[in-house]
This record gives C-alpha cells, structure tokens and sequence, in this order.
C-alpha cells in the first residue's frame, strides 16, 4: 500500500452509506465482523447515525429520522427512494482555512468553514470539528466535503470500549471507487482542485473499463469508466455518475472467510491491484459493493 499513497495533507475521512434501517445495517455489518457504535442524532438535521471506525477513519452509516424535518442534506431522500448503499465522501484535512482559501482561488464554489459540535445529554462538549461544504455539482463521480477534525477517533469514540477493533480484523479505507463517464477527465478535475498525484492508469478487463488512480494520504481514489458494455456501463445508466464501490483493508481474509461462512453471507475471490481480495454482494451488505483487501 506505501506505494500507493501521498503526503499532502489529505485524507479520505469518512464515508458516508445512507441506509433506510440503522438497526438492521448494524446487524449486517456485525454479521461482517464489523464493530458498530450506537446510534447518533443529528438534532435539526432530520438525521441519525452509527459508525465503523477504525484508527484514522470511518464509514458513517446514516438514515432519515424525520423526513418532515429540513435534511442538512437533501439529497439523501432521493437516494434513498431509490436504493440504499455509498452516497457520498469527506476529505479530511489539518487546515481547512488553507483549503478553503486554495479552493477559493481556484473558482470552486465553497462555503467558508462552518464549526460543529457534538454534546452529551448533559450538555457537555465532547467533540468538535470544523468543515466546508462544495457544491454537489463541483467534482464528478461525487458530493464531497472538507473536514478538520478537533479530536482523534481515539478521543471521540469511546463507547463501545475499542470501537476500532474488529473481529474480521479491518483497520483501514483501501479505496473508493467512483463510476464516471470519463475517468481521464474526471482524474484531472479531481487533481487541479485538490493537487491529487495520479499513481496509476489501468485497463479493467472484468469490467470493460479504464481506471485512472489518485492517492490520498491514507488511501487511494479510483476513478473508473466503461469501454463499452459491461457492468460499469449498466451502473452508470442506472444511476449516473456516483460511488461504485469500496474496499478495505484486513489482516487476514482466511479469518475473514470464516467470519462470512458463519453468517452464511455469499462471497467472491478477486485479485485486486494484485493482491487477493473477497467481493460482498450490494445485497449482503446494506447496498454496498464492498471489497475486503488484505494487507
């Protein structure tokens, strides 16, 4: 993986999977040997959450509490009229004033940074961060924002005890992939707005599609697009251009496949960036297409 990633100051930090049922998506992902923390309000918002977190980052597994309320985000609804699964990403950063103001001067339409907060029942403040919304429509293949967090995963979830620990043994986001109509294009708009270094171009015979790569600090962006028919082709015929899918990384996938077995959860074998991986369905994991990717 060393090879694979960058050092500029840019991370992917979360992930965000809107589902419809917080507490059956917890029980799919702890049937996956996932840790999930519990449910989380978003007061205002019209939104809840739980997490899979690990030492850096998570994946925010996130539902409509009130469809009446004014969502934060309102696209979700519509997502979620359609199908469940990966809806959109957050690009972590140490400073965000430097990132706002880059982006800024680079013609992006961004909000200045917006200071958030959450608080105990007893109205202490337990963790805060601060972040910059993007127009939807700035990148392709994805919404995304910047976020500055003010405390560490360590420092923020503590409840349940460990909450980074997992029984199939995930530590890590491998990569994100995003479906477009044209990943040479895609990977340039991406590298002119937040200096991405491309890594790697590829030609994904299974798929019938070109992959272009962009490393993050932590992990790597996929950009991919069809060559002619295929499954990319009917993805993005379906669904326009979005998160196709997402890997992690584990320590050991034969402990993995037994984890699986156990939960008589169906699994595939695929070699991905030449390493072996398992392949979860989208229907066995909350609409997901997810990759589990040793090492």
């Amino acid at each position: 993986m060393s090879d694979r990633i960058s050092k500029i100051g840019l991370t992917i930090d979360h992930v965000l999977i809107a589902v419809r049922d917080l507490q059956k998506t917890a029980e799919t992902f702890n049937g996956l040997g996932f840790t999930v923390t519990c449910e989380g309000l978003h007061p205002g918002r019209g939104s809840r959450n739980r997490l899979v977190v690990f030492d850096g980052e998570y994946l925010e597994l996130i539902s409509i509490t009130d469809p009446t309320l004014p969502l934060f985000r309102p696209n979700m609804a519509e997502f979620l009229g359609s199908r469940e699964g990966l809806f959109i990403f957050s690009i972590g950063t140490t400073n965000i004033q430097d990132e706002f103001v880059k982006s800024k001067s680079r013609g992006i339409d961004i909000k200045e940074p917006l200071y958030g907060a959450r608080h105990s029942s007893g109205g202490d403040m337990e963790y805060s961060w601060r972040q910059c919304e993007i127009d939807p429509f700035e990148l392709p293949g994805s919404q995304t924002f910047l976020i500055q967090h003010d405390h560490t995963i360590r420092q923020r979830y503590k409840v349940p005890a460990d909450p980074w620990v997992h029984q199939n043994g995930a530590f890590g986001i491998y990569n994100l992939t995003l479906a477009v109509t044209d990943c040479d294009k895609a990977a340039g708009r991406w590298q002119a707005v937040f200096d991405l270094e491309i890594i790697g171009r590829e030609y994904l015979f299974g798929l019938n599609a070109d992959k272009v790569s962009l490393a993050f600090d932590n992990g790597v962006l996929d950009l991919i697009s069809p060559k002619g028919p295929g499954l990319v082709q009917e993805f993005l015929s379906v669904y326009g251009e979005c998160p196709y899918s997402l890997a992690i990384r584990v320590r050991n996938l034969q402990h993995i496949s037994r984890i699986l077995d156990t939960s008589n959860t169906d699994f595939d074998r695929f070699e991905l960036d030449g390493n072996d991986s398992l392949v979860i369905k989208p229907e066995n994991a909350q609409g997901v297409h997810l990759n589990l990717i040793q090492g």
